[in-house]
């Protein structure tokens, strides 16, 4: 909801502060209370009741473990982020650096592209981030704590999501169990694509509770738009997934399911309001070769159409059309309907469109659409089956033996049973395979003639299969029930096999995903450990937020410890894809600048401490010599005085 009205208020001039939201979050609460009142007090009455009689029902029993996969799971991703005193890689960096523009700026509108998740970027991540650090002085506190805490939450909701997916507590718990033992499933990496894979789960709860309350629709397309909002590449995935439990429904259920259509539409409605008015306003950011979270893949598409005029037109009547049949849908769906209830036809519009979407990525040499990301390789089956500690810190791969093993029979099972399917009973299972085809395909996108990002998918392929391991899981011990009448028997041999299963997940899957969480992840901005204790020194040697700029580093490094700068307020500052000028970075020319050009710059942007040393030559491959001169000159003169050092590193005051 926050990314939401945030987008919202920034259109309407409203600042982006924390009060303004805490006052509506209590009149919503409020009006809650007393609107449901009646209904609360029901449901309080029925818990006194059962506290009381101190029956425990099975759902609370799974509940409770579902609570302790959740301790497990944030006690992991939260020791693991702060383990170690800096962030990791370079991307939080600038995370941290678009949050406190926020933060302090109170809007997301910037005057020029200063950093890379700079607007147009996705800013839906960036604005929860900032309501809650304008709380506290520590950017690096806020988003280590609350990243960590967001992923794990994702648990909890996955639960629920799968419950109300599978209507059996029994499967949903196991693919709980699942999905927190998978190495593949997120980490505590700093990034908005780990918001959306929380978000994700509320969306699909919400869109499959649609069909008991029509009113989900609004809550789903608001979980939708926030999505659009926070990560471009999720949102174009969660799209897909959405698309697919839409469009199976219409075949299973042979309904058109206007309700489901709806929450889409207003979703991505909502998104447009922030996508829309970003590309317009900034237009050349894209064109000139910003990736925008993997929105320029689909730039050659976008440039076609903008400057063909038939396209224009053909695009027009083609929204006209879909406007024209979404309207009259109850004339013309009939038709499609008769269609539908004819033998067999609903499988054959399942396997027509996947056998030719197969040879399209099969057949064809070349690629027709490719986006590699910035860690995808070749995967092959031994990626899926040993799980390793040595794992990507952006998104994790590998599920683990044992889990794997599991999901491949009830795989098997799946597709034995294919033309049950298409029954409405089992129209969850249809979509459960769906989600775990695609997914796959994507994981193996380096391979076929269009990939986008294939190493991002094994996150969404962790959920798909986890699911099914559940489901899997859950026929084991409902086959043992079954077999077995002796109640010793059956309670001793289900007992074997939930030891043997959590001893399995745990050697296999957990022990791995949880070493690479709490291990120590590297610094990518900062190349000298001896340079790093400096920076480390500095976030309590000096006030918080103090103005520091080093003079031959990259801007946002100091926002990792605590320190501020505002490279908005320079175009010198910028990260380097301000493309559209041919600038020159600051950093970049400090050392070639005498010491006074290095103070006037300096005192003009209001910095109040400057930064330089041996991580100047490991990084920036600066000249030895020019860097050991300009320390020295700046030790010599007045405008600069000695806080700290180290062996390699000097924090100057600026007079």
């Amino acid at each position: 909801m926050i990314p939401v009205l945030g987008v919202i208020f920034n259109h309407l001039k409203i600042p982006i502060y924390w009060p303004i939201f805490l006052t509506l979050a209590i009149i919503t609460t409020g009006l809650t209370i007393t609107l449901r009142k009646n209904i609360l007090l029901e449901d309080f009455k029925e818990l006194k009741k059962s506290i009381l009689s101190l029956k425990i029902k099975k759902t609370q029993i799974y509940t409770f473990f579902v609570l302790i996969l959740f301790a497990i799971t944030a006690y992991m991703y939260i020791q693991g982020a702060f383990n170690y005193p800096w962030f990791e890689n370079g991307d939080p960096y600038v995370y941290a650096l678009t949050t406190k523009y926020i933060t302090l700026e109170k809007t997301y509108e910037v005057p020029y592209y200063y950093a890379h998740f700079a607007y147009p970027y996705t800013q839906g991540y960036q604005i929860f981030m900032a309501v809650l650090h304008q709380t506290n002085n520590s950017i690096y506190w806020t988003l280590k704590f609350f990243n960590a805490l967001i992923v794990s939450f994702s648990i909890l909701f996955f639960y629920y999501f799968t419950k109300k997916l599978m209507q059996n507590t029994s499967s949903a718990f196991w693919a709980t169990f699942t999905l927190t033992a998978i190495p593949a499933w997120v980490s505590h990496f700093v990034f908005s694509l780990n918001f959306n894979m929380s978000l994700m789960f509320l969306l699909f709860y919400a869109i499959f509770s649609i069909k008991e309350n029509k009113n989900w629709k609004y809550l789903a397309a608001i979980f939708y738009g926030s999505i659009i909002i926070n990560h471009f590449y999720t949102s174009v995935i969660i799209t897909v997934l959405i698309a697919i439990v839409y469009l199976l429904r219409v075949l299973v259920y042979k309904e058109f399911n206007k309700n489901h259509l709806d929450a889409i539409l207003l979703g991505l409605g909502i998104g447009l309001i922030f996508w829309i008015p970003g590309l317009t306003k900034h237009w050349n950011v894209l064109k000139n070769g910003a990736q925008l979270g993997g929105l320029n893949s689909f730039l050659p598409i976008i440039q076609k159409i903008n400057t063909s005029l038939s396209l224009k037109i053909a695009l027009v009547i083609m929204l006209i059309a879909i406007t024209i049949l979404y309207i009259k849908q109850k004339k013309w769906f009939k038709r499609i309907k008769k269609i539908l209830n004819k033998k067999n036809i609903p499988i054959l519009l399942y396997l027509i469109p996947l056998i030719i979407l197969l040879l399209i990525l099969i057949i064809p040499s070349q690629k027709i659409m490719y986006a590699k990301g910035s860690a995808t390789r070749i995967y092959t089956l031994k990626d899926f089956f040993i799980a390793q500690k040595g794992n990507m810190i952006n998104n994790p791969i590998g599920i683990g033996l044992v889990l794997m093993t599991i999901f491949i029979i009830g795989l098997i099972i799946l597709i034995i049973n294919f033309k049950k399917l298409f029954k409405e009973k089992n129209y969850n299972l249809l979509v459960i395979l769906t989600w775990t085809i695609f997914t796959y395909i994507g994981i193996k996108g380096a391979q076929l003639s269009i990939g986008f990002a294939p190493f991002r998918m094994w996150t969404f392929f962790g959920m798909a299969m986890s699911i099914i391991t559940g489901y899997t899981i859950h026929l084991i011990f409902k086959s043992i029930n079954n077999t077995f009448k002796n109640k010793l028997a059956k309670t001793s041999i289900n007992l074997i096999l939930i030891i043997l299963l959590i001893t399995g997940a745990y050697i296999t899957s957990f022990t791995q995903k949880y070493w690479h969480n709490t291990a120590p992840w590297p610094e990518h901005q900062i190349m000298v450990p001896d340079s790093q204790k400096l920076y480390i020194w500095m976030r309590e040697g000096i006030p918080k937020n103090s103005m520091v700029l080093p003079l031959c580093n990259s801007p946002e490094v100091v926002l990792g410890y605590d320190m501020l700068t505002k490279p908005w307020k320079n175009e010198q500052l910028n990260d380097g894809e301000l493309k559209e000028k041919n600038l020159t970075q600051f950093y970049k020319e400090s050392l070639k600048q005498t010491l006074q050009e290095n103070y006037k710059f300096l005192k003009e942007n209001n910095y109040e401490y400057t930064i330089l040393g041996a991580d100047c030559i490991a990084k920036m491959k600066a000249n030895i010599t020019q860097v050991e001169n300009k320390i020295k000159e700046m030790l010599d003169s007045p405008k600069f005085t000695l806080v700290k050092n180290t062996k390699t590193e000097f924090l100057f005051k600026v007079n």
